[in-house]
């Protein structure tokens, strides 16, 4: 058994073969061949290989500082709990790294090219930010300072003015907080490091001395013979031990192959034309949200929900009931009418209370008992048999906070059924993380909720001691894990009488991103609705009109934000790809992850929609921000490689037809990219023939050509789809 004590670096655990435990923070997991496990500075931890062969990778803290501009950060990755797109990219290059290193090779530059493009996947697609501040953090934050600053000749003011403070007050808070002098703690951390350098290493005194930031030997022996009461080389002769490897026949053996050869861009789709029995599923317009009742009073607001509802068909509308006053003064007339505007349009409800936004919960349920009675006798069968409520407690679930949300559930239950509201109430709108734990917690309070809602979101939360981190998903499938660990959750409860239906999802950490406007985006909706197929049974957007955000947000044309449609009523990417969704024929053909394939009751009449979404790539994660228009170029992405499609279809009656292909791409009916090749200077520019011309932009193009099928009954269709757009084709037998 190997005991591993880290106070320095990080560690990346890689199981070669056999079966490896590592204990950490008393929790103990057993990785089988290929897993990964990551292990923080300062984590006490063991690894066990008795059973099995491990790789253990050691990335140095201060230069993961140095490039992560001093944040401190946690690297989260165990492939034993989570596996996915991400994860794969890591173990191929962990794989390469690890035969350069056993293969012979002179090629260090290619070992330096791998060892960076490790560090960059762990800190892109694996890092947490710190998600609170306190004087705890404060105090990593300067210890995190000094790590990647170390061998640079750092002074006491070059570091207080780093924090915003003069030098003799951060000598004295430095001294209050670490217990000793700034100087003394800054080559206590060299002395470390030197140590290490001593024991692992062949290099001479003075390279070492210099590498950890002595000036010189002569400062170096003076301060190691202080703290630890003998010279560097008499440490070294003390401590060294043989240095042991790994036999390269004992490692290379159990490396997977190098995948040398790039996948192929073509894309071969064989279909038959008179497949497909099952009618297509519109489950991604299931739910529309549109903020709140007081978000719908807002101008122009129920003009374009109208214009969704006609273009799109959305059957439910949901949104927060937010008028209720702590003063009394309750907004009934809002909530009158815009209920009245969802029964004339026919559209099915979900009415939201947050439990957040409560602080008088006996104030509360008085007004709710009036509201429900005032909706019954005003709209009757219109609200009782179309509305259902959700009680929505987005929270890090405690017995405290379980106990008030299964208390306040009871209470707004009785409401409804005193006021003949026959309605389901669901909840509570959680975000779920890697294990589903905090989920777990509340399917086990809540026997009686038979729906239980999720929101999804790229990222988690993680505590670590007294600090909460965000980590960022990155991973394409990020929607998918989180509805899977809910539904798991809920089959390893007992509860395969409930189910799980998600309420709203977002693909931005930040709601400001340049990503909002282009073709990406409707690409993005497209794949995530074709993975989602036949698992998920709804998929709305968490703010699909740019009219949701406060009015300071969208005071210029394009404000970045991830509406479907802008202020002004500019069509989006994002929104031709929900058009595209729904303008299928009604016989589902196929659903692959990047093609879609439907029929009608005429098997010469067929539909086919196509996407060739790419993944974000370092350069976007590495950016806290995207929100300058300038910021979108085509290396935010891992590559801007086109992709061939062969369509082949089989069973086709002999005659001619007609192809109609919509293209969508950041050139073809983008108004945004057509404003950013204007290259006006501002907003101050756009008038109204600008404006008349920019919704002109956003037209789908339309091309359409002629086709003769034969005896033989089938047809190839080529088409090349550029980086992140999607096409939609429809073939139409022509009459003869």
């Amino acid at each position: 058994m190997l005991k591993a004590v880290s106070y320095r670096d990080f560690h990346l655990y890689y199981v070669l073969s056999g079966t490896v435990k590592v204990e950490n923070d008393e929790t103990v997991f057993d990785f089988d061949n290929g897993e990964m496990y990551t292990v923080n500075p300062s984590e006490i931890h063991t690894v066990d290989c008795r059973n099995g062969i491990c790789a253990d990778l050691s990335i140095s803290y201060s230069r993961v500082l140095q490039l992560m501009g001093y944040q401190r950060k946690l690297i989260v990755c165990n492939t034993h709990i989570v596996k996915n797109d991400n994860t794969e990219e890591l173990t191929k290059t962990v794989n390469k790294l690890l035969r350069v290193y056993y293969e012979p090779s002179d090629n260090l530059i290619l070992e330096e090219s791998l060892s960076l493009q490790l560090v960059w996947q762990l800190i892109s697609h694996f890092s947490s930010n710190t998600f609170t501040y306190n004087e705890e953090t404060r105090k990593k934050e300067i210890a995190a300072y000094i790590e990647a600053n170390y061998v640079n000749e750092l002074t006491l003011e070059e570091i207080s003015d780093e924090f915003a403070l003069t030098p003799q007050y951060f000598s004295k808070y430095f001294k209050a907080a670490f217990g000793t002098s700034f100087l003394k703690y800054l080559n206590g951390v060299r002395l470390q490091y030197a140590m290490e350098d001593l024991v692992s290493g062949n290099g001479t005194i003075l390279k070492i001395a210099v590498n950890n930031g002595f000036p010189n030997v002569a400062s170096f022996n003076r301060e190691f013979r202080e703290a630890v009461g003998m010279t560097p080389t008499e440490y070294r002769q003390t401590h060294k031990n043989p240095k042991q490897e790994n036999r390269k026949e004992d490692i290379l053996p159990f490396l997977q192959d190098e995948d040398e050869e790039r996948h192929s861009s073509v894309r071969e789709i064989r279909i038959n034309a008179g497949a497909g029995k099952t009618e297509y599923n519109r489950f991604w317009n299931e739910i529309l949200n549109v903020g709140s009742f007081e978000m719908m009073m807002k101008n122009h607001m129920i003009d374009q929900v109208t214009f969704l509802h006609d273009s799109l068909k959305f059957k439910r509308a949901r949104l927060l009931l937010d008028t209720f006053m702590e003063d009394g003064r309750h907004h009934y007339y809002v909530s009158d009418t815009v209920m009245e505007y969802f029964v004339e349009h026919k559209m099915d409800v979900i009415i939201t209370i947050d439990m957040n936004y409560i602080q008088d919960t006996e104030a509360f349920i008085s007004y709710l008992r009036k509201q429900c009675l005032r909706f019954v006798n005003r709209f009757g069968d219109g609200i009782q048999k179309h509305t259902v409520f959700e009680l929505v407690y987005n929270t890090v679930f405690n017995t405290e906070s379980l106990k008030r949300y299964k208390n306040f559930y009871k209470q707004i239950n009785k409401v409804l059924a005193d006021c003949r509201l026959d309605s389901e109430l669901m909840g509570p709108c959680v975000l779920i993380d890697e294990t589903g734990e905090n989920f777990r917690k509340f399917v086990r309070n809540n026997p009686d909720i038979k729906t239980f809602t999720i929101f999804s979101a790229p990222f988690a939360i993680h505590k670590k001691g007294t600090e909460v981190f965000l980590n960022r998903l990155t991973a394409s499938g990020y929607l998918l894990e989180q509805f899977r660990t809910a539904q798991n959750v809920l089959n390893e409860e007992g509860r395969s009488d409930a189910a799980v239906l998600l309420t709203s999802w977002k693909d931005r950490l930040n709601d400001v991103d340049v990503l909002n406007e282009t073709s990406y985006m409707g690409a993005r909706i497209i794949r995530n609705v074709l993975s989602g197929y036949g698992l998920l049974s709804s998929l709305p957007l968490d703010k699909p009109l740019d009219l949701m955000f406060d009015e300071a947000s969208y005071d210029k044309t394009f404000n970045l934000l991830p509406g479907i449609m802008t202020s002004q009523g500019v069509q989006k990417p994002s929104y031709h790809a929900l058009r595209f969704l729904d303008q299928q024929d009604r016989y589902l053909v196929l659903a692959s992850e990047d093609c879609l394939v439907t029929r009608a009751e005429n098997p010469g009449f067929m539909q086919v929609l196509l996407h060739n979404c790419k993944r974000p790539g370092w350069r976007y994660y590495s950016s806290d921000t995207m929100e300058n228009a300038k910021d979108y170029t085509p290396d935010l992405f891992e590559d801007d490689e086109p992709k061939l499609f062969r369509i082949m279809i089989e069973g086709l009656e002999e005659g001619k037809y007609l192809l109609k292909s919509r293209c969508i791409s950041d050139e073809d009916g983008n108004a945004f990219a057509r404003w950013m090749r204007m290259d006006y200077p501002d907003d101050s520019f756009i008038g109204h023939g600008e404006r008349a011309y920019l919704r002109a932009a956003s037209v789908v193009p339309l091309t359409g050509e002629t086709c003769t099928v034969s005896g033989s009954g089938k047809l190839e269709i080529t088409c090349t789809l550029k980086m992140n757009e999607f096409r939609h084709l429809h073939l139409i037998k022509a009459n003869n």
